[in-house]
């Protein structure tokens, strides 16, 4: 008769330690549901691929005093390094009487996260955490519980894949914070998160779409003789000092309305109405009280901020700050704007840190060249191209070394395998197979051909040799990384 092995009891606590192998993939499961549900806000699923994995943190306070004895377990493949900065914020909460005050004032499920979330997101600099708020419970034994459920994220993919104004985008910190008090809340009672109503709660953190996104959702829906409202509103960006009548000399107005008609549900077909008149870069005009008062549009010089929103098929609108895309919404679900196509800015900024600006032209020609490739490609620029081709020669088609012209370039690298050149752009092999160790930057919702580049780039890191690698995607997205 075989045995039943059962997880060890803490005697302390009352409670069944758990299989960390076991947990892990049960974590796996629920970092699999919250991928699928940030894919709804994130077309091509930048969010949710940022995601490395989740932790489970379990606390237990084990005597009522102001400097209590706890107990701390943390389940997930970077257990060891998270529970040692665990142990190291918690003890000195504990030590400078921040338990005392937040016990006494019944915070502590609250303190404890953040209290672990800061302490994460500063000792591990490359990566992001978010720590729902604590789910509180008492042991078998009667201890105060705490478990947190932590999300491991890419900090660098989360600044680089989803931007705004070319800086991380702002939704991001609104997302975190709703996630945290949600996750919380609901996760361990066993009931479902309506994480509809937590990304719209998110969007609606900014100013201007807190008073109006339920007002555009409408206009959005609303047809005039048959037709999908195809039209466009602009607003002035107001502060505090403003004087309307100063910032509104950024208008160029055509026609102006005798009275002002607020944003409102008694006034949706009227404006709906003169929506349709909004073609050929006209907009409805709106003042800081949301009342739309005129025709026009921004000057091409203008000195302001200002907000646009664009309706462009049935309940599908865009919003703007100034003139870049902010959010779209969907069926009255906000999401992020989709990647760019091509070679970014801060690609190539990352392109001139490797190389230097004298050859920026001649690889960015080619990058941008094979980012025209449907099936997807890469390419590989390394100061020593000639040598790593001989190293590399069982699993590369070595060429006599070539300045590719553009055709050249979109048929070699329609094989699989990589493109090797050299830090001037000359190609020195095609179709190459990149070898590479283990990485612990490797991600597991990442394809082969990514996770191949990622463990070439740590092996030529470790060499000290200059590198910068190219991933295509099928869809022309690009994910540029070096040595630098």
């Amino acid at each position: 008769m075989v045995e039943e092995i059962l997880d060890p009891l803490d005697v302390e606590t009352g409670v069944f330690v758990k299989d960390n192998k076991e947990q892990i993939e049960h974590l796996a499961g629920i970092a699999n549901q919250i991928r699928d549900e940030f894919a709804k806000i994130s077309k091509h699923k930048l969010l949710g691929q940022s995601i490395q994995e989740i932790l489970e943190v379990e606390l237990y306070i084990l005597d009522n005093t102001e400097k209590p004895k706890y107990k701390l377990y943390v389940y997930g493949d970077a257990r060891n390094e998270v529970e040692k900065i665990c142990r190291e914020v918690i003890d000195v909460f504990i030590e400078e009487r921040h338990y005392a005050f937040h016990n006494f004032h019944d915070q502590l499920d609250w303190q404890f996260s953040h209290v672990i979330g800061d302490g994460l997101n500063e000792s591990m600099v490359d990566c992001e955490f978010w720590c729902s708020i604590a789910d509180r419970s008492m042991s078998f034994l009667g201890n105060p519980a705490y478990l947190f459920y932590v999300i491991k994220f890419d900090k660098h993919r989360l600044s680089t894949d989803i931007t705004f104004d070319e800086k991380r985008h702002p939704l991001l910190d609104e997302l975190r914070i709703e996630w945290e008090r949600e996750f919380g809340k609901f996760f361990n009672m066993h009931k479902k998160i309506n994480y509809n109503e937590l990304f719209r709660r998110a969007s609606a953190r900014d100013h201007f779409l807190y008073f109006y996104q339920d007002d555009f959702n409408a206009l959005s829906a609303m047809k005039y003789e048959n037709e999908i409202n195809r039209g466009s509103i602009i607003s002035i960006r107001m502060y505090r000092d403003d004087i309307f009548e100063e910032v509104s000399k950024n208008y160029d107005v055509s026609l102006r309305l005798a009275n002002e008609i607020k944003v409102a549900p008694e006034n949706y077909k009227k404006i709906r109405k003169l929506l349709e008149m909004t073609q050929d870069g006209l907009s409805l005009l709106m003042n800081d009280q949301g009342e739309v008062f005129a025709i026009g549009k921004m000057r091409k010089e203008y000195d302001c901020e200002f907000y646009k929103v664009c309706f462009t098929n049935f309940l599908e609108w865009k919003f703007y700050k100034n003139e870049e895309e902010y959010l779209r919404f969907n069926n009255m679900l906000p999401s992020f704007p989709e990647r760019g196509t091509g070679i970014q800015k801060k690609d190539i900024e990352l392109l001139m840190k490797t190389f230097g600006k004298r050859r920026l032209n001649k690889l960015k020609m080619i990058i941008e060249c094979a980012t025209k490739q449907k099936h997807g490609t890469m390419v590989v620029f390394t100061e020593d191209a000639n040598e790593e081709v001989e190293r590399l020669e069982a699993s590369a088609l070595p060429i006599i070394p070539t300045k590719l012209l553009s055709k050249q370039i979109e048929a070699v690298t329609s094989i699989d395998g990589a493109l090797i050149c050299d830090e001037e752009g000359v190609c020195h092999a095609i179709g190459t197979i990149l070898d590479g160790r283990a990485s612990n930057s490797a991600d597991s919702s990442r394809g082969a051909r990514y996770n191949s580049a990622i463990r070439y780039r740590d092996m030529r890191k470790k060499d000290k040799k200059k590198t910068f690698i190219v991933i295509v995607s099928e869809d022309g997205y690009i994910d540029c990384i070096s040595t630098c």
